[in-house]
């Protein structure tokens, strides 16, 4: 069952990849020209809040569901 699957991790190393892939992210979306981040508190975790210079907030978020959508219809 999916929801036993986090229970078998290593919480030590399931948090040490999780804190290189936000890094990761968070390198690569300070690189966007007109993307702001927002907050940088330490210990953050994997969920990135950003805003787009010259977009309304709702479009990338429609951009992401559909890319989102496209990637699970061609895996389902």
């Amino acid at each position: 069952m999916a929801l036993h699957y986090p229970a078998g991790l290593d919480r030590e190393t399931a948090t040490a990849y999780e804190e290189q892939l936000t890094a990761y992210a968070t390198g690569a979306l300070a690189a966007v020209p007109g993307l702001r981040l927002i907050g940088n508190a330490p210990g953050k975790i994997g969920v990135l809040t950003f805003l787009l210079k010259g977009t309304d907030p709702a479009a990338p978020a429609a951009a992401l569901d559909d890319i989102q959508a496209q990637s699970t219809s061609a895996t389902g």
